[in-house]
């Protein structure tokens, strides 16, 4: 496992067991889905240092854990 927030994972009702699973690594890391994920995935832009930085990346992990709440 990386990093993972026992605190964040407590409020899913996720075990310290289900944060060292495989199925954890592999669901929340984007590569497998389970029953009921409909991940998407969205572009956003915006200002770093005073410059506009373009795209800043595409928002996927808020996607993935938004939609089991």
């Amino acid at each position: 496992m990386g990093a993972a927030s026992w605190e964040a994972a407590e409020l899913f009702d996720l075990s310290m067991e289900d944060l060292y699973s495989s199925l954890f690594l592999e669901v929340f890391s984007g590569n497998r889905f389970i029953a009921g994920m409909k991940p998407f995935v969205t572009c956003y832009g915006g200002h770093q240092f005073g410059s506009w930085a373009g795209q800043l990346g595409d928002g996927r992990t808020i996607n993935l854990a938004h939609l089991f709440g």
